[in-house]
C-alpha cells in the first residue's frame, strides 16, 4: 500500500519554512531561514509578520499535517532525528564504548576487531568520524559552504554591468 502522497507548497520557500517548522525550530526563525536567500536584509518585525502569515496558510496547514501524519506511520527518520545522532557521533567519548554490550552508544562503533591470545585480549574500536559528521549536519542544516560560495557567485554575476551594446 502507497503512502499518500504530500501536498508540496507551490512556493519553496513556503515548504522551507514548514520544514523548520517540523524540524523544531521557532516560527520567527523557520521563516528567516526559509526566506534568508532572497531577503537577505530580513529584519526580526517582519519575520514575525512573514511567520503570522505562513502560519495560516491553507498550502503549509496541509503540508503541515501530511507530514506529521506520514512521520507518525513512518519508518523513515526526521531531519532532527538525523541530527541528533550526528550530534552523538560528534560527542561520544571513544574510551566509554565497549563490545561487550554494557554501552547504550553501540550504534557509535563503526567497526572492531579482538584479538586473543593464552596471555592476552586485545580490542580494537574504530568511532564513525567525527568530521564527516559535522558534515553532514551542515548540509542538513543547510550550510554547506559550497552552496553559499555558488548561490554568492551567482548574485554577484547578476549583479554586473550589462556591456553597452553599440548600434552601427
Amino acid at each position: 500500500m502507497t503512502p499518500p502522497a504530500i501536498p508540496i507548497p507551490r512556493d519553496p520557500r513556503h515548504q522551507r519554512y514548514a520544514d523548520g517548522i517540523l524540524d523544531g525550530l521557532q516560527g520567527r526563525e523557520a521563516y528567516r531561514l526559509a526566506f534568508r536567500p532572497s531577503t537577505p536584509k530580513l529584519t526580526i518585525a517582519s519575520a514575525d509578520t512573514g511567520h503570522k502569515r505562513l502560519k495560516k496558510n491553507q498550502e503549509v496547514i496541509n503540508y503541515l499535517r501530511a507530514v506529521r501524519a506520514a512521520s507518525a506511520t513512518s519508518t523513515v527518520l526526521t531531519v532532527t532525528e538525523k541530527r541528533e545522532f550526528l550530534a552523538r557521533v560528534v560527542r561520544t567519548d571513544i574510551t566509554t564504548l565497549s563490545i561487550d554490550g554494557g554501552g547504550k552508544d553501540g550504534d557509535m562503533i563503526k567497526s572492531y576487531s579482538v584479538n586473543e591470545s593464552e596471555s592476552s585480549r586485545n580490542v580494537r574500536l574504530e568511532k564513525h568520524d567525527p568530521l564527516k559528521a559535522i558534515d553532514l549536519d551542515n548540509r542538513i542544516a543547510g550550510e554547506d559552504p559550497t552552496a553559499n560560495l555558488l548561490t554568492e557567485l551567482a548574485q554577484a554575476l547578476q549583479n554586473l554591468p550589462k556591456p553597452a551594446v553599440s548600434k552601427l
